[in-house]
């Protein structure tokens, strides 16, 4: 992938490896429910729905717009809306599948997990929307007012990063720092959960800072415009993407 194909995209999404802790009343059952409930703070709607994502980087912004299949959350089609380079650029992930197409492009190019890590912010991570899709848990410790969680990749998802660190409100299980691991056990980026906000009763996450750990450099990526319409279902697909104007 050239440089004019970089994906400034990223989740959420995290996976973490620490000792396990047995505290009474804690079981593998309740950190999969703080998992669940963590999740909750970005999930708008129990169906399909959109949003925008806009990432700041090293002084220069894009956004682009999250679209969430109504029959199934998983699927997703992301189009950027700016700067006017990237303006009509398509990424499109269903399970283990990501394509892109570039305005330029007639027909879209499948994307490995791997090539989706290029930007700061990783699209095969930030499209996938909920913890509990694409990691289970192995262990959990509680340290005062955090819950901890270690996450590991669920069997057969390609994922960009096959182990997480997830720290969690204890009082209420809202996000507050993810550490995003490579199979080599080398931490490769950290995300600080910043910013909360109510949206049609609901909170919601709508910002987060990553901090590449290779580099230090750090990207703001900010959460909006969320909606309970998402496009129609012939849009969700390698070709359908081609058919969106």
């Amino acid at each position: 992938m050239g440089k004019k194909y970089k994906i400034f995209f990223s989740a959420g999404c995290s996976v973490f490896m620490l000792v396990f802790l047995i505290l009474p009343g804690f079981s593998q059952e309740s950190w999969l429910n703080s998992l669940k409930e963590a999740d909750r703070y970005r999930l708008f709607s129990e169906k399909g729905f959109s949003f925008e994502y806009r990432l700041t980087d090293k002084g220069e912004t894009s956004t682009m717009m999250v679209y969430l299949k109504n029959t199934d959350r998983s699927v997703v089609l992301c189009v950027y809306t700016a700067p006017p380079e990237l303006v009509g650029r398509k990424i499109f992930m269903d399970g283990n599948s990501f394509w892109l197409l570039d305005k330029r492009m007639q027909d879209p190019i499948r994307i490995s997990a791997r090539q989706m890590l290029f930007g700061q912010a990783s699209a095969g991570d930030i499209t996938r929307i909920l913890f509990s899709d694409s990691y289970k848990v192995l262990e959990g410790k509680k340290d005062g007012p955090v819950i901890i969680l270690e996450l590991a990749a669920q069997p057969g998802k390609e994922i960009s990063y096959p182990r997480v660190r997830l720290e969690l409100n204890d009082a209420d299980s809202r996000p507050v720092k993810a550490e995003l691991y490579a199979a080599t056990g080398t931490l490769m980026r950290t995300i600080y959960y910043e910013k909360y906000k109510t949206i049609n009763n609901k909170i919601l996450l709508t910002q987060f800072r990553v901090v590449n750990e290779l580099n230090k450099e750090e990207s703001i990526i900010e959460l909006d415009k969320f909606e309970e319409k998402t496009l129609e279902n012939r849009y969700f697909s390698r070709e359908g993407m081609k058919a969106l104007k």
